[in-house]
């Protein structure tokens, strides 16, 4: 059985998707997904991983752990490491057609905090802005707080977050990890916790740079409300061929606004990667995770569709980003994360 039976999307035809060097890049009409992605279960002994178990934080201990001087004194995330561990591994199969799942735009709510944030360079036009966002969370290795990119993806469940794989587990999963989605000079959005953390085993194993990407399934906020019902979703892509245009939007570095830049895919450094140019400043540390989007406000304000994040740390070029490919197994870890959240 094919696949991409398991997934209940919109299938695009005539565009093919490359694993190795992308394609050229081609143009389709602007694309429809047929829904939200769902829950599975299919993948739940395929090669992914939660941070199940005894001594998580709660919601509520993660969300009164963050003070403003805790945040205030974050800094960027480490650079990716191997464990000494051997896991179970599984790999890419090449498929023929791109994938797509349904984005959610932002509330009238959201937007309007949006249209009220003057100056700091922040593009408040459309809301993958507000999806966008900033992660906090402690390092189990040097107990410190630590900060990384991320953004909101759309789900029946509405509770989940992208980001790279090194920031949810390097070596050890990540504690207390909180999302302020369109940070700007703070939370105007407010905070969302984390109630659970998902990656591939072969990230969470061997730190295999096509498998640097986790989901974070979040608690409502204090207000009891999901993430996605605020700030609004991207929708899923995987299967894509090169783009000739690919925003991306990420905090690098101490930046208190968010950067955003667009260019078009080029090919990963290393197998199963996939890269975006110009992005001058996107390759320091905290800009990890940031969402790579396609077709980004075709189908209106905060609608756009994930299809990588960044990841890579050892780039040859300065305004170079790359990270991991969106194909089938990497697309499965979304479905597994929604079928594991409550």
């Amino acid at each position: 059985m094919r696949r991409r039976a398991m997934f209940t999307v919109l299938i695009v035809t005539g565009v093919v998707a490359a694993l190795g060097p992308v394609a050229a890049a081609e143009t389709v009409g602007t694309p429809r997904a047929s829904g939200p992605l769902t829950a599975t279960t299919t993948f739940a002994a395929q090669g992914y991983a939660t941070n199940a178990g005894a001594g998580r934080m709660t919601a509520a201990e993660t969300m009164a752990y963050w003070t403003p001087e805790r945040i205030a004194a974050a800094t960027p995330a480490r650079a990716p490491v191997r464990t000494s561990a051997a896991g179970p591994a599984i790999r890419a199969t090449k498929q023929a057609e791109p994938m797509l799942t349904e984005p959610k735009p932002p509330s009238a709510e959201a937007l309007a905090i949006a249209a009220g944030i003057q100056g700091s360079g922040k593009n408040v036009m459309a809301a993958a802005t507000i999806t966008a966002g900033r992660v906090y969370y402690i390092d189990p290795v040097d107990r410190k707080e630590h900060f990384c990119s991320g953004a909101t993806v759309n789900s029946v469940k509405r509770r989940l977050v992208v980001t790279a794989g090194h920031c949810v587990v390097n070596g050890f999963w990540m504690e207390g990890f909180i999302f302020a989605p369109g940070y700007d000079n703070g939370a105007p959005y407010g905070f969302w916790p984390a109630l659970g953390l998902a990656a591939r085993t072969d990230w969470v194993y061997s730190a295999l740079p096509a498998a640097d990407v986790g989901v974070a399934i979040m608690a409502a906020n204090t207000s009891g409300q999901l993430i996605v019902d605020v700030v609004g979703g991207n929708g899923l892509a995987w299967n894509w061929p090169a783009m000739s245009r690919v925003d991306v939007f990420s905090y690098p570095n101490a930046q208190q606004t968010q950067l955003a830049c667009a260019g078009p895919n080029i090919s990963g450094v290393n197998p199963g990667t996939i890269g975006m140019t110009p992005c001058p400043n996107a390759r320091a540390k905290g800009a990890s995770g940031g969402p790579m989007v396609i077709y980004y406000g075709s189908l209106g304000p905060g609608a756009g569709y994930v299809n990588s994040v960044i990841a890579d740390y050892f780039t040859p070029l300065p305004d170079e980003i790359f990270g991991p490919y969106f194909e089938d197994v990497n697309a499965g870890l979304f479905y597994y994360a929604e079928s594991v959240s409550p």
